[in-house]
C-alpha cells in the first residue's frame, strides 16, 4: 500500500497504525490492575494514561 501511496494521507495512516498500538499498549500494560504503579498502589490511575 505504501508503495503506491501518492498522497500524504495514506502515509499518515500507515504511520499511525505503526506508532499508535505501542503508545497505547505500553501505558495500559504499566497501569494494568495486575501490575503495581510506581507509588506501590494497585489502583488504575487515569492520570498515568
Amino acid at each position: 500500500a505504501a508503495l503506491s501511496a501518492s498522497t500524504e494521507g495514506t502515509t499518515q495512516q500507515v504511520t499511525a497504525d505503526y506508532f499508535t498500538p505501542p503508545l497505547v499498549m505500553t501505558p495500559v500494560s504499566r497501569v494494568h490492575p495486575t501490575q503495581r504503579s510506581p507509588r506501590g498502589e494497585r489502583t488504575f490511575h487515569p492520570r498515568n494514561i
